[in-house]
């Protein structure tokens, strides 16, 4: 509120990228990430929201993120098509990498992410699969991926 009691406009801007996409756009985009939603294994129709407690990056080959809750969950260049999810309890599985989803805020379009995204989708050979990607006045507004 202002001295008057009058209210203040707030806005946030949000991207949301597949998590492999981290290891792709600049650093500064991956030190927002925050949260994270994975979703369980076939037939379990489980989703998974977490607290990020660390991200470690090789750009362009792999990335390793731990939640607050002891998951981990990796990709690597190699297999590039999915990303492993390991529960604390030691329960494993895959996902198709399009299949997770990461949310960072605060993060304004620039060449250097859009050039990120594209480096992604290259390597990945996932170009054209992107169903949103929204920007007006210089922000990315939202990514995502179906399942």
């Amino acid at each position: 509120m202002t001295k008057q009691q009058e209210p203040i406009s707030v806005s946030t801007n949000e991207i949301k990228l597949s998590l492999a996409t981290l290891s792709f756009v600049p650093f500064e985009v991956t030190s927002k990430v925050t949260d994270v939603a994975f979703a369980s294994e076939p037939l379990e129709n489980k989703v998974y929201f977490r607290k990020i407690l660390s991200i470690n990056v090789i750009p362009e080959e792999e990335l390793e993120l731990e939640t607050t809750a002891g998951d981990l969950i990796t990709w690597d260049i190699g297999n590039s098509a999915v990303i492993t999810v390991t529960l604390k309890d030691g329960t494993s599985w895959t996902k198709d990498v399009t299949c997770t989803q990461c949310t960072a805020t605060n993060v304004y379009s620039s060449s250097e992410v859009l050039e990120g995204v594209k480096k992604f989708e290259k390597a990945t050979e996932l170009a054209g699969r992107r169903t949103a990607f929204i920007g007006y006045e210089g922000v990315l507004e939202s990514l995502e991926f179906p399942c």
